[in-house]
């Protein structure tokens, strides 16, 4: 396997492996809190990352 490829499925196993944390968060807070709490809580990081990646690519375009 070449570098290059050996360099994807690394990085391609570190998000699987993230998603999979990500997911066992939402289980856990699902089983304590409810679903609909889990839910309502994770979206407010998830959002808060989209805003900060939004401003972050209209700086590169406005070449701030």
């Amino acid at each position: 396997m070449s570098d290059e490829n050996t360099l994807r499925s690394q990085l391609w196993a570190s998000f699987r492996s993230r998603a999979q944390v990500h997911l066992e968060v939402y289980r856990v807070l699902g089983e304590e809190l409810g679903e609909d709490r889990a839910t309502e809580l994770l979206q407010n990081p998830i959002y808060r990352r989209g805003c900060d990646i939004g401003r972050r690519h209209l700086f590169i375009e406005k070449g701030v």
